[in-house]
């Protein structure tokens, strides 16, 4: 007997994301998730930084470091904004309406890594773990739905079509 664990985990982790995105707002989510694609884009370019200057391309080696404080001077920027955007969203009426769009966020935040997910299944050898969600997915209606509706791989679809 093949139970769907699937959907009940998709379900409660919408809940989990709902809730604490309802708990911090739209404004905290935003900036947790752009902190997130700079701390990887950071990495990313250390990495070619490092990498270039090892293998001697200096000229790679220093626009990877020229990136690098072009990307701090814009976090700084985009760090004076989010202050500014999280002592507005403490305001009465706006405060209620940052923590509905936060509990929006946080469910779409599950979706999206759901898309992710798929889209790694189909362009990866993912083995049994692979084949089991894609049946679990098959099995139900609503995540057959989810599946077909990937933004992501439609996005991927358009671009290298």
């Amino acid at each position: 007997m093949n139970i769907n664990l699937l959907l009940p985990a998709l379900l409660l982790m919408a809940l989990w994301r709902a809730w604490r995105g309802f708990k911090n707002g739209l404004v905290n989510e935003v900036n947790r998730l752009i902190s997130l694609i700079a701390v990887l884009f950071v990495l990313a370019l250390v990495l070619m930084a490092v990498a270039s200057f090892r293998k001697d391309e200096t000229k790679n080696g220093i626009i990877a470091v020229v990136l690098l404080l072009i990307t701090g001077i814009i976090l700084h920027l985009f760090g004076i904004i989010m202050k500014s955007l999280k002592a507005i969203a403490k305001l009465p009426l706006l405060s209620i309406l940052n923590s509905l769009l936060g509990l929006a966020a946080g469910i779409a935040e599950v979706v999206v890594g759901l898309w992710t997910l798929y889209c790694i299944i189909l362009t990866f050898p993912t083995g049994q773990f692979g084949a089991q969600i894609m049946a679990w997915t098959q099995e139900s209606e609503w995540l057959t739905k989810l599946y077909d509706a990937n933004l992501i791989s439609q996005w991927f679809h358009s671009v290298f079509d």
